[in-house]
């Protein structure tokens, strides 16, 4: 996509063309992928996040896991209890 000169500091948003401070400078309806030109940006792929390796893991570690998944575990159980609960709710 070519910038004409009077654009080419402007952003692209799925409007149009604005400045940095949000004036319009030239109203269009954008996809994704002509903002993304025009912006300079390129698709990255997420890497997805590796499963973690619980047996390596403390109490407290999988304590703080759990409640990333929203499980509350008692740390007063045994190690193997946890991971089992654990294991459970991460294959979700």
């Amino acid at each position: 996509m070519k910038k004409a000169g009077w654009l080419k500091d402007g952003i692209a948003t799925s409007r149009g063309i604005v400045t940095v401070h949000g004036e319009m400078l030239k109203r269009r309806k954008m996809s994704e992928a002509q903002i993304n030109e025009w912006n300079g940006f390129e698709k990255k792929t997420v890497a997805s996040k590796p499963k973690p390796n619980l047996e390596s893991m403390t109490k407290d570690e999988l304590e703080a896991l759990g409640r990333e998944h929203d499980i509350e575990l008692d740390k007063r159980e045994k190690k193997a209890s946890l991971i089992d609960v654990l294991k459970y709710v991460v294959k979700r």
